[in-house]
Formats: structure tokens, sequence, C-alpha cells
């Protein structure tokens, strides 16, 4: 619930300065309880870029054409808002990089079910780091802030993005490493030729927990891994690693 109003105002900021209309996607199981938090408007503070030299271009005029809007979005606004995400650091990293060489990214809800998968597959921050994972929260699903996840995808040998639905973030990541001419490795729709994370249906924990259990698997990271189902709760399950190569 903190995130909401976090992220809203967030979101106001953003408008102001780039001009667009920004939206918050969110969870009714949210929406709708109860919880303790900081209302205090002046909690967070957000900074401006000084760089940007379209900044008298940003915002609806009187006389507006739809191709000056489009023009203006796709130059002008978008440079403004990942800019702005970027001085302003709104994404960040969740298990510390290190010595890391496959990289774990999601967003929103996508982000709770890596971390309910993670602890599904036991693996802590000394886990991680003793299997060379390391992971990185996107909140600014478009445009991303590029140069801060570039940063952090340096000397990364793969990234998995754990993305339900459309492949909004995956598209972005693909074409900002291709424009480096970076050798990383992107799964997310699909691993090589196979389904990873469907278009459709609802992205379960379990599932990602299986999917990472696989793809450490092939890169050998570990031996093996198991589904382990409680007899009692179908719903209660583990995924356990048989023993690691590292």
């Amino acid at each position: 619930v903190q995130d909401i109003l976090d992220y809203g105002y967030f979101g106001f900021a953003l408008s102001r300065f780039s001009g667009l209309w920004v939206g918050l996607k969110t969870m009714k199981e949210r929406i709708e309880e109860s919880s303790l938090v900081d209302g205090d408007p002046f909690r967070m503070e957000f900074k401006n870029p000084e760089t940007m030299s379209t900044s008298d271009n940003l915002n609806i005029r009187l006389v507006d054409t739809p191709a000056d809007q489009e023009k203006r979005l796709l130059s002008d606004k978008k440079i403004a808002a990942e800019e702005f995400a970027r001085i302003n650091r709104i994404d960040k990293v969740g298990l510390p990089k290190g010595n890391a060489k496959i990289g774990l990214v999601a967003a929103g809800k996508n982000w709770l079910d890596l971390i309910h998968a993670l602890s599904l597959l036991g693996i802590d921050e000394t886990e991680a780091s003793a299997l060379g994972l390391t992971s990185y929260k996107i909140v600014q699903t478009w445009p991303i802030d590029r140069q801060s996840l570039l940063e952090w995808a340096d000397q990364l040998d793969l990234i998995i993005v754990i993305e339900e639905k459309r492949k909004i973030i995956e598209t972005q990541i693909k074409e900002a490493l291709f424009s480096i001419a970076s050798k990383t490795r992107v799964y997310g729709g699909h691993k090589n030729d196979e389904y990873l994370f469907f278009d459709h249906g609802v992205l379960d924990p379990l599932d990602i927990a299986s999917a990472l259990g696989q793809i450490l698997k092939e890169e050998g990271y570990i031996k093996d891994y198991y589904i382990e189902k409680s007899e009692n709760n179908s719903n209660d399950c583990r995924v356990r690693f048989f023993d690691q190569f590292n």
C-alpha cells in the first residue's frame, strides 16, 4: 500500500515534468486492504533533470496536429520520462549483483511473484550470491530507464525477464542491449525456441520457480531439482535443489 502512494506521487511528478499521461497499475487485493502508511506529502522529493534541451517542447499547445503530437511523444517526452526515472533512481536492485552472471528482472505483481518463487526455491541473499544470481525491480515500465538497467546488466551472461501478458519490458531490454552490441542473452516469453512465460493466463510463483530451476540446471549451476508438494495442502509446494556444482 505504501508503494501505491509513493509511486502515485512519483507519477504526478513525472507527468508534470514530461507532459505525459502516467498510469498506475494496481491489484484489487492491494487496493482493498488496510495498512499503516506514511502519508506525509513532503516525505519524498524528486529532482528534475537539468540536461533536457527540449524542456520547452513537452506540453500541449493551441495549434497541435496529430503528427506533431506523435513526434513530440516519441522523441522529446519519451526521453524526458527516461531521464526523470534515471536521475531519481526509481528502479531498484534487489539481490546484490556482486559477481553474479544471471539477472532476474520483474515489475509490479510479477516482482512479488518472483520474491515468492525465490522463497519456494529456498534462495535468500546468501544463496543467491553462491549461485551467482542478482535481481532488478523495474517501476517505470515504459519507457524503462535504459542507462541504469545497462549499468546493472554489465557483465551478466543471462537476463531472465519475469513478465506475464504482453512483453513490454522484455522488448525494451533487448533493444537496449542490442544498441550496445551486448552478448548478454535474454529469456522472457521464450527461451531459445521454447515458450517460457506465456502471453496469456496468470503467472504463478510455482511456475516461475520451476522455470528458474530448469534454467539453473541447464546453465550448470545445479545438478537437478524437483517439486515437493504437501500431502495436506495442494497449494503448499517447494522446489528443491540437488547438490550445487559451486
